[in-house]
């Protein structure tokens, strides 16, 4: 019985979701003959295989027509953008002259249960949430067509184990459920 309880205690398993984050969301489509600029905003770049895995989606989606660019004059890419204002879309438009914006937005929250560590023995319940956003602009319009957020949560007792080896099935998993939805969305 202990064995039991020990291999069910051991084992954890995120929940995911995902989300329209679009108001008033009306179908628009895609030309897929048109340039894609892929922006990460909030990134978590050393996680390699991760950022590869992200390119390499998107590339078979778009192929020689998506454009990868971290970099832009007067847009930090390292601060998470809750919304992109009109100035910053011209300044993209001006500055790549692509059709499109992917941008593709984190917000990686490992943090204790109640928002603050506890080190008693009763309290050690932590929680791993990844949100993973893809945003898509119309540069040529300036306007947004498609917003989602992929999120999961993992809740796991601390018991001086470590459930960081599932933090990058974590986040590849939360990243393919949105992904999967834009595919759909595209070929729509």
């Amino acid at each position: 019985m202990v064995v039991f309880y020990a291999f069910f205690n051991s084992c954890y398993s995120p929940k995911y979701a995902l989300t329209d984050v679009l108001l008033n969301p009306e179908k628009k489509s895609i030309q897929l003959d048109k340039t894609f600029l892929l922006v990460k905003n909030n990134f978590p770049f050393n996680a390699v295989k991760f950022n590869e895995k992200v390119d390499n989606d998107f590339k078979s989606l778009f192929g020689s027509q998506l454009y990868l660019q971290q970099n832009f004059i007067d847009f930090d890419v390292n601060d998470f953008k809750y919304q992109l204002t009109k100035d910053e879309l011209i300044l993209i438009k001006d500055q790549t002259n692509k059709d499109y914006l992917l941008l593709l937005k984190t917000l990686l929250k490992p943090a204790y249960k109640n928002g603050k560590k506890d080190n008693s023995m009763n309290n050690n319940q932590m929680k791993r949430e990844y949100h993973i956003i893809l945003e898509v602009y119309d540069l040529q319009n300036l306007e947004k067509i498609y917003a989602k957020e992929s999120g999961s949560i993992l809740e796991f007792k601390h018991e001086g184990v470590s459930a960081s080896t599932t933090s990058d099935v974590q986040l590849e998993k939360t990243f393919q459920l949105l992904f999967n939805d834009f595919k759909n969305f595209i070929n729509k």
